[in-house]
């Protein structure tokens, strides 16, 4: 594709799991040589649980999360000098977008939203950041011109819907302003099981952390839920969460036998969770110590983001531009985000 351009984003709401890695981490960074690639901190994506009834902000620990994430994903492969990190916070340009994208909605059409969908499942009340996440993600998708989007597999209908948004604006403008963005899904890994057998989620507890200490890696992994298969009987590998892992951790020959010996009641559940601990810390041995060395860092992450932060807000003002030139809407004499 040319002039290809790829853009992902991550909420810190918590410690980076093996979840992001397979599901969207590690497919960033193989693309980073195939466009041009922008990965941002979807800060404002992750206050949609502000308007529960329970619900404290903790803004220093929300600062925390937001500074691990950028150590995490630069620690996993993710290099600052082919790819352009920002927080998404940082720009109004995206907010803006956002309440011009949601006068062109109906009601019905974000009530089809899974995440507010869920919500009502769950007989909660969903907060509005909840029903209109869409819409603040398909601006983010949009404002940037991006037509390539790596995602999980839960998040496929989000950019479902940032295409109809963008044909909407393009028919009331009567312009092609807006390209239609295309999800990229790996679909082997588009969905890795948690250690209790749902999806891994941060919302479950259920993830295994890529950066926790040993300690806390391992009481998780040999909390794995397993069936009440007993020793010396077959596993079968294909229903076993903990080869799931193994075979996303372990190479092809390695897997293999370890699946062999599963078929043939040849390993126990403890064995295999010994052999996951090892596997685990083994296969992100680097990224770890890259991760502990950026954390000693105090400034790294402000230098990072400043390094990115005019290119952003000169690209996002001259798009935005365009949009309110094409709506007749007023344009700010002076726009200058920052200093």
């Amino acid at each position: 594709m040319a002039n290809r351009k790829i853009i992902t984003g991550i909420k810190p709401t918590g410690s980076i799991h093996l979840g992001n890695y397979f599901g969207t981490i590690r497919q960033i960074v193989d693309l980073q040589d195939s466009g041009e690639m922008f990965v941002f901190l979807a800060d404002l994506h992750a206050l949609t649980g502000c308007s529960d009834a329970d619900s404290r902000h903790d803004s220093n620990l929300f600062e925390k999360y937001s500074h691990d994430v950028i150590r995490a994903y630069v620690a996993l492969g993710v290099d600052p000098k082919k790819t352009v990190i920002y927080r998404q916070s940082e720009f109004p340009q995206i907010t803006e977008l956002t309440w011009i994208f949601s006068c062109l909605l109906k009601h019905q059409f974000l009530t089809i939203g899974h995440a507010y969908k869920d919500a009502l499942q769950q007989e909660k009340e969903p907060g509005l950041g909840v029903f209109l996440y869409p819409v603040l993600m398909a601006a983010d998708i949009l404002l940037l011109g991006a037509n390539t989007v790596p995602v999980g597999k839960d998040q496929v209908q989000h950019v479902e819907m940032a295409r109809e948004i963008a044909r909407k604006f393009n028919m009331l403008t009567e312009t092609r302003y807006f390209s239609e963005p295309q999800e990229q899904v790996v679909k082997e890994t588009a969905v890795v099981p948690g250690i209790d057998g749902r999806k891994m989620s941060k919302s479950y507890d259920n993830v295994l952390p890529i950066f926790a200490d040993e300690t806390e890696i391992r009481k998780r992994i040999m909390g794995i839920t397993t069936d009440s298969t007993p020793a010396g009987q077959p596993i079968r590998p294909d229903n076993c969460t903990i080869c799931s892992y193994l075979e996303l951790l372990l190479s092809r020959e390695k897997y293999g036998d370890v699946a062999n010996k599963c078929l043939h009641g040849k390993i126990s559940y403890k064995e295999l969770k010994e052999m996951l601990v090892d596997a685990y810390l083994d296969y992100f041995k680097d990224a770890r110590e890259t991760y502990a060395k950026l954390e000693n860092n105090s400034s790294y992450i402000d230098r990072l983001l400043g390094q990115h932060r005019k290119k952003m807000d000169t690209l996002f003002t001259d798009r935005l531009n365009e949009v309110r030139r094409m709506l007749g809407l007023g344009i700010p004499h002076k726009q200058k985000w920052f200093r």
